[in-house]
Order: structure tokens, then sequence, then C-alpha cells
């Protein structure tokens, strides 16, 4: 087996967790994107990633190519949801929510592709949510943030096929 260079969003908890470190048991190099280190999952290494900061998606990557050179695969599982009415979320809230759930898993996939283009590898995953397809009540908000990184991933799932990167 080919160690992959894998790196995945939201891994203090739940499913990227789980991912996180069902690809490390496998033998592949994880990086635990996730913002308190502490939480890293055991047998993956942990950066430091806050998807709605720049300076740290940036650092993120280029952590990871300076060390490996490449980064395999990419794993965009990060995500917030609130449980209200949108009528009842503030704009900082709404704002927060596409910057975690589509702002910054958009923004880190374009930081991320030049390196694979470069080797001509690589894979990205986007983790959505059946509410970015149907909505549910009070979960307006959230069921937008899906639908935009849907739609972009279907994009980028065709556009991105002339370089087997999908």
């Amino acid at each position: 087996m080919i160690k992959k260079v894998i790196l995945v969003t939201g891994a203090s908890r739940g499913l990227g967790k789980n991912l996180a470190q069902a690809l490390a048991k496998e033998g592949h190099i994880v990086y635990s994107g996730v913002r308190n280190i502490k939480k890293a999952p055991k047998n993956t290494i942990g950066i430091r990633l806050d998807l709605k900061c720049e300076k740290s998606l940036k650092r993120c990557v280029q952590q990871i190519i300076k060390t490996h050179h490449k980064i395999d695969m990419l794993i965009n599982n990060a995500g917030i949801a609130y449980d209200c009415g949108v009528d009842c979320l503030k704009m900082t809230e709404i704002k927060e929510l596409f910057e975690v759930n589509f702002f910054g898993a958009f923004r880190l996939t374009q930081l991320v592709l030049p390196y694979m283009r470069q080797k001509r590898n690589g894979r990205i995953l986007f983790i959505s949510s059946i509410r970015g397809i149907e909505n549910f009540a009070y979960m307006g908000a959230y069921s937008a943030s899906k639908a935009a990184l849907e739609a972009i991933a279907f994009d980028w799932a065709v556009t991105l096929s002339k370089w087997s990167l999908l």
C-alpha cells in the first residue's frame, strides 16, 4: 500500500475524528485539522486549523507541503449548525455558519489544488448533508450553506475531471 498524505478538517469529534482514525489505522499519514491540538485523534498529526481564518488555512497547507511536498487527499468535513428559525439568527451567526460550512472548505480547496495539479494526483472529498439537497424546518441557514457546498463540489467534479482530480 502506498501511504497517502491526508488532511481531514473537523477532526476533533464525530465523523471527522472517526475518518481520521480509520485512515491512520490503514497506515496513511493523517493530519487532523482542529482548532485545539489537544483534541486531535490518536495516531494522527494534529494541525491547528480555523476555517474562518485565511492565515490559518494558508499555514496549515504550507506546513503539510513543507513536510511532505504533497497533499494526496483533502476531506472537507468540518461543519456547524444552528437549530432554530432563520429569523432568530444574528447576522454574525449566519456569517460564521457560511465561513465554516462553505467559504472555509472552498478556500482550503483552492489552496490545495495547485499542489494536486502539479503532481497530477489528488482527491477532494466534501462531506455535506442531505439538508443541502432537502431543506427541513428550522434548518434553513444550515441548508443554504450546505446547498452552496453541494453546488461548488459539483462544479469542481466536472471541471477537475480533466486533471483526474475528483
